[in-house]
Formats: C-alpha cells, sequence, structure tokens
C-alpha cells in the first residue's frame, strides 16, 4: 500500500520542517492552530494526490526492488 504513496516521505518531510519552524519561531510569532492544522493537511493530501497523479516511474531500482518482495 505505502508504495503507491511515493511522494509521501516529501510529504513527511516537509511537515517535520514546518512543526520545527514553528517551534523555533514560537517565542517571535505565534501560528495560529488553525493554520498549523491546515498546513499540515494540505502538504499531507497533496503528497498523496501527487503520488496518485503521477505514478513512479519503472526504472532499474523500481524493477529489482519490487522482484525481491
Amino acid at each position: 500500500m505505502m508504495g503507491k504513496f511515493h511522494y509521501f516521505k516529501v510529504g513527511l518531510s516537509l511537515v517535520l520542517t514546518f512543526v520545527g519552524s514553528k517551534m523555533i519561531l514560537a517565542s517571535i510569532y505565534e501560528i495560529p492552530i488553525v493554520v498549523s492544522l491546515g498546513v499540515i493537511v494540505t502538504v499531507l493530501v497533496g503528497a498523496i494526490a501527487a503520488s496518485l497523479l503521477r505514478p513512479p516511474s519503472e526504472g532499474p531500482e523500481m524493477r529489482s526492488s519490487c522482484s525481491q518482495r
């Protein structure tokens, strides 16, 4: 199932970057919770949508990892 969502790792890394930036900037500027949740949901839904709309290319590395399963 996770093989279908190949951009999900990128989305999660963007979410973690956003959360880390929010924590660092908490003393300077407080981002509202609704905005934070909106950013997180948008990034994750965008990563899933991009994965479904653009399937992974079948390069040599993809074929070898699929045949091992």
